[in-house]
């Protein structure tokens, strides 16, 4: 019981230590669109996997693709993981490098009924906004050059409650998330060279805050082939949500050193509509989020062999900013996944034998438009599971890495060449939810 109590509390030890360094887990400088870069959902062991695993969950990890899998963990099992994202940025301009990284998830899946009633419960970021832009043009005034730079930083992170139950060889499975975030966006102008060091600059600031909830449900059914061999069918729906924001926009004057001299309020737009401006717009405002629908198929070799094949789509025409309007660079989008999981040497009794590696390729239209044209991306994606059993029971190390390249450098895009690093840690015992007894 005390060994227990001890991982417990570092467990949530780490937990809040990587909280309080939670930072962007990904970039890109598509980014700028809408409300960012969204997440599928996937923890660690999924990622590695090409983001696939609708239909399949194993009972060492929790499964977030969908609300239904949980049946499946019968033991309490918590998960906690990061990322690093390295890019090299091309356009007809040049290139750039950069890296950010940060924690990115925290889920616990708890047992009511073992093998009937699950719950799940933690947070992960839904979306990411993180780019940087500078633009440059030599022929200023007085022989300066005029520079426009362009940031943005922020996103929406889930806070999410699920359940799942369990009836026969069907699971099913429901989700509600709070979406909580905000995005701050800045855009500067001002002169640099010449002799005349008076020049100032110009700084526009939008901060948007939004909050409000999002459902997902989802479906599994696993089809018995024999006695170690199984079909898996997994669906998932995320619905159409509002989500309620508040938006400031803030004009700056500032000096060559960036000192503030002047600052003005353009516009504070709530639920009440542009409260500076219309006192009379009673309208709600809200960002639309469009729904998503996913579909997985697995075929599975019980504590062997696992291969999956995911589908998502979205709508992303559908999608209105927090003034109700339609983006012009943002279409339908599709995600095709196909990954598989390999425990070679399952039936040694010893912890090795538990040692799990996992491959997977991703290809996706994201659903940025930029010139008519759409943005492409694809991956390659692999990791390992290493058993921690001499130490924190049914526990594993989960590393894995994906390997991509989104967009071109035609018509204007940017093309992205990215390398992501994850890493996560699942804490599995079963003597947590499990009722003592004494003779």
């Amino acid at each position: 019981m005390l060994n227990s109590f001890r991982k417990s509390v570092a467990l949530v030890g780490a937990f809040l230590m990587c909280v309080s360094a939670y930072g962007q887990h990904t970039q890109s400088s598509y980014s700028i669109i809408g409300i960012g870069e969204t997440n599928y959902g996937s923890l660690t062991p999924n990622q590695s996997m090409g983001g696939a695993g609708l239909a399949y969950n194993s009972r060492y990890y929790i499964n977030t693709l969908n609300p239904a899998l949980l049946g499946q963990n019968d033991n309490a099992v918590f998960h906690i993981g990061g990322s690093l994202d390295f890019r090299n940025y091309t356009s007809t301009e040049g290139s750039y490098q950069s890296g950010t990284g940060g924690f990115r998830d925290f889920g616990a899946s708890l047992p009511i009924l073992p093998g009937r009633w699950n719950v799940g419960l933690g947070f992960n970021a839904f979306s990411a906004s993180n780019y940087a832009f500078r633009l440059e043009d030599p022929n200023g005034p007085e022989g300066t050059t005029e520079v426009v730079e362009v940031f943005g930083r922020g996103g929406l992170d889930e806070f999410y409650i699920s359940n799942a139950l369990t009836f026969g060889n069907f699971s099913f499975g429901a989700k509600a998330g709070l979406l909580l975030g905000t995005i701050n966006k800045q855009s500067s102008a001002f002169l640099e060279g010449g002799t005349n060091t008076a020049f100032g600059r110009t700084v526009i600031i939008e901060r948007g805050s939004y909050s409000d909830f999002q459902f997902q449900l989802g479906a599994a059914y696993k089809l018995k082939l024999s006695e170690t061999n199984f079909l898996n069918f997994g669906a998932v729906w995320n619905t159409e949500a509002n989500i309620n924001g508040k938006l400031l926009r803030l004009l700056d004057q500032q000096g060559s050193s960036g000192n503030i001299f002047s600052r003005d309020t353009l516009s504070y737009t709530d639920t009440m509509g542009d409260l500076l401006n219309d006192d009379t717009n009673t309208d709600p405002v809200f960002i639309k989020l469009p729904q998503r629908v996913g579909f997985g198929v697995t075929y599975e070799k019980y504590q062997t062999f696992n291969l999956s094949v995911d589908y998502y789509s979205q709508d992303w025409s559908s999608y209105r900013d927090i003034f109700g309007n339609a983006s012009p660079n943002l279409g339908k989008s599709w995600r095709l996944a196909v990954g598989g999981e390999i425990i070679p040497n399952s039936e040694n009794p010893g912890i090795l034998g538990l040692i799990s590696y996992r491959f997977g390729i991703h290809s996706e239209r994201t659903p940025y438009l930029i010139n008519g044209q759409t943005v492409n991306d694809f991956g390659i994606s692999f990791g390992t599971s290493l058993p921690l059993g001499a130490i924190w029971g049914l526990s594993t190390v989960n590393i894995g890495a994906t390997i991509g390249r989104r967009g071109n450098t035609e018509n204007g895009l940017t093309r992205e060449n990215y390398v992501k690093l994850n890493f996560g840690f699942s804490v599995q015992d079963v003597t947590w939810f499990t009722r003592q007894k004494f003779n």
